[in-house]
């Protein structure tokens, strides 16, 4: 994890995670969109490997965080103590949904292997007609 900018100790669900601070990025408010009406800084934070059970796990995130005041400015101790609940909670939403998509595909490759038996039964019948 070269060029990083600072790292934290992730916790989540007992297991323990290094993140990198990859990135911090701010946007102003814009009024035209109903997403972003308030001043935020975006951080994207990364690992060394997939975070997670399965192939292709998490890699990286971003959690937006707000901008204190556009006079004062976070001090670092303070924008990690924000940056780590908020990537936490990312993190294990994160898990969760990779937990249910796993759950799912499982049950798909279930429900597909029934159904193959049951096109290789009715081709079989089939080819018993004279």
């Amino acid at each position: 994890m070269e060029d990083l900018i600072g790292k934290v100790l992730l916790v989540v669900r007992g297991e323990s995670y290094e993140a990198g601070i990859e990135r911090i990025t701010a946007h102003p408010a814009d009024s035209r969109s109903p997403w972003h009406q308030e001043d935020r800084l975006d951080v994207w934070l990364t690992f060394e490997r997939g975070q997670g059970k399965y192939p292709g796990s998490t890699l990286g995130f971003g959690v937006t965080l707000p901008v204190k005041d556009s006079t004062h400015y976070y001090k670092p101790d303070e924008l990690l103590r924000l940056i780590k609940p908020a990537a936490e909670r990312e993190l294990e939403k994160i898990q969760v949904k990779h937990d249910e998509d796993h759950a799912h595909a499982q049950a798909m490759d279930k429900r597909q292997g029934e159904l193959n038996v049951l096109v290789s039964q009715l081709t079989n019948s089939l080819k018993e007609i004279p």
